[in-house]
C-alpha cells in the first residue's frame, strides 16, 4: 500500500514538472511505462522458471506491477483533469 501511495505521489509530482517546464516528453510514462514493461517480463520469467523460485520472481514481478499500473492511472486522470481546466 505505501508503495502505490509513493508512486502515485511521484506520478502528481512528475505532473507538476511537465507542467512548469512545458515540456512535450512525458515524464510519468517514460518512467512508470519501463517499470511496467520490466514486470511483466519479471512476471512472465517467473512463470516459466515455475515451483518456489519462479513464486518468489513473479512475487516481486507483481510488487512492481501494481504500483506502476496505479501511477499510470493517475497520469492518465491528471492529464484529463488539466486539459479540462485548460479549456
Amino acid at each position: 500500500m505505501l508503495l502505490v501511495a509513493c508512486s502515485i505521489l511521484l506520478s502528481f509530482l512528475f505532473h507538476r514538472m511537465d507542467i512548469t517546464r512545458n515540456t512535450k516528453k512525458d515524464r510519468n510514462k517514460t518512467v512508470f511505462g519501463r517499470i511496467f514493461v520490466i514486470s511483466i517480463v519479471i512476471v512472465v520469467s517467473g512463470l516459466i522458471v515455475g515451483a518456489w523460485n519462479g513464486l518468489l520472481i513473479s512475487a516481486i514481478g507483481v510488487h512492481l506491477l501494481i504500483p506502476s499500473i496505479s501511477a499510470l492511472l493517475m497520469n492518465l486522470i491528471l492529464k484529463k483533469h488539466s486539459k479540462k481546466s485548460h479549456k
